[in-house]
């Protein structure tokens, strides 16, 4: 029996972009739950997609900063996490990234407009 695994995505691009990605991201983690997190002005909109199971609000203005705790993500364990990125060549979201690497998991990616992971 296969269990179900968890997967979240920071949000750093627009609702536009990640609903063109996400049929690709359901596709390559089927057995996946998703959870993202998001700044507190995009709460309402990925409570209303069918394809987020959880959303955990950045309770932070501003960007993602590594000393800015999320309470809702302490004892948290993801499988997968993924950073979105609006540029094919990533460029502007090291904090980002740098943030991605203090939440626990067992794989981080990067996912670029076209849906390719790595």
């Amino acid at each position: 029996m296969t269990t179900d695994q968890n997967l979240l995505l920071i949000r750093s691009i627009s609702f536009q972009q990640l609903d063109l990605l996400m049929p690709q991201l359901k596709d390559a983690f089927p057995r996946h739950k998703f959870a993202m997190l998001t700044h507190p002005h995009g709460v309402s909109i990925a409570q209303k997609s069918p394809d987020i199971d959880e959303v955990i609000p950045y309770p932070h203005k501003g960007t993602f900063q590594i000393w800015r705790a999320v309470p809702l993500l302490t004892g948290k364990r993801f499988d997968t996490v993924i950073i979105p990125v609006g540029s094919v060549s990533g460029g502007g979201y090291f904090n980002v990234v740098m943030y991605a690497a203090s939440i626990p998991a067992r794989q981080k990616l990067i996912c670029y407009p076209d849906g390719r992971l790595e």
